[in-house]
């Protein structure tokens, strides 16, 4: 299911963008392992990051270029989720006085991001774009599965501590990610294979409620 082109939709160094990208990501994956305490370096809360991030950065190297990408305003409304996931990681302790819950629930979300993003393959992005619509796998069931399992990677970070300012950043993790999904859908609703999708999977992020 591809969708159509749109003139001067797509950038001409997309190509030298994503290559950096991956390479970036890469970088962090082996950075986050090499530069960790002896006492962290190989705990599920440092090895799972860095597997996301390797993951990301080799779809990076292979996918392919966007039919449209989302402008200026629609990415700057995406940044802050990952403001708020990026802080409730800073907020956790230390990778290894982390509770067995917390790791345990850290590492589902870990492997279930994953597994969407090999699904979308070639076609994974990290801010809005128009590629080929995937409709397999965990997108049979909600239209934004790789979003559901980061806010169980964030919640599994809140949960180390269970303080009121991790509370309140898991509630803004919550709205800034509905936020970027309602970004990303009007940008794809461009696409006559995505308008097919959205009626065959009713459920953006959570079965029965939205």
């Amino acid at each position: 299911m591809e969708s159509k082109p749109t003139p001067h939709s797509s950038r001409p160094n997309e190509r030298i963008e994503n290559t950096l990208a991956g390479l970036m990501f890469l970088s962090w994956a082996i950075m986050r392992i090499a530069s960790a305490e002896d006492i962290d370096r190989w705990t599920l809360p440092q090895v799972t990051p860095a597997f996301v991030h390797l993951v990301v950065g080799g779809l990076f190297l292979i996918r392919s270029t966007a039919v449209l990408h989302g402008d200026a305003t629609t990415l700057a409304l995406c940044l802050p989720s990952f403001i708020a996931g990026g802080t409730a990681m800073t907020l956790a302790p230390e990778s290894h006085l982390w509770p067995s819950h917390s790791q345990a629930l850290f590492v589902v979300g870990g492997i279930g991001a994953v597994v969407g993003m090999t699904y979308l393959g070639r076609n994974f992005a990290v801010f809005p774009a128009v590629r080929k619509i995937v409709v397999n796998g965990p997108f049979r069931l909600i239209r934004h599965p790789i979003y559901f399992f980061e806010l169980i990677m964030i919640a599994a970070a809140c949960l180390t501590t269970g303080s009121w300012l991790h509370g309140l950043l898991f509630l803004a993790a919550i709205a800034s990610t509905a936020l970027r999904i309602v970004c990303e859908e009007n940008l794809l609703a461009s696409s006559e294979p995505y308008a097919a999708f959205c009626q065959s999977v009713r459920w953006r992020l959570i079965p029965g409620i939205w």
